[in-house]
């Protein structure tokens, strides 16, 4: 369960799977159905690792507001992987971008 705050605090970047990336909070928006109703508060967040860009939601706006779903949506190994496979995939998931010197 993650909540509408400052950093977003996901194993893995959506974008470049780093692991345990800095993703930091950039911009707020609030959005409504045609009527007014069906409000939804957006977090827009950034990684500091590859740049790109995490977008979540919230239907209250509070301090500890539960996120009700997440763009693009994190990537797991199913449960029901064997345990030396599940590793065998997060180790690669986590080669699959390395950030590139600036020269």
């Amino acid at each position: 369960m993650f909540y509408l705050r400052h950093e977003l605090p996901l194993d893995r970047c959506p974008s470049c799977s780093v692991n345990k990336p800095r993703i930091a909070l950039i911009g707020k928006h609030e959005t409504a159905d045609y009527s007014g109703l069906n409000k939804r508060f957006w977090n827009v967040y950034q990684c500091s690792t590859c740049g790109g860009l995490v977008v979540a939601y919230s239907h209250q706006t509070h301090a500890d507001a539960v996120i009700e779903e997440i763009f693009p949506k994190p990537t797991v190994v199913a449960d029901d992987i064997p345990d030396r496979e599940r590793e065998h995939i997060s180790n690669r998931r986590s080669t699959v971008f390395i950030a590139q010197p600036a020269l």
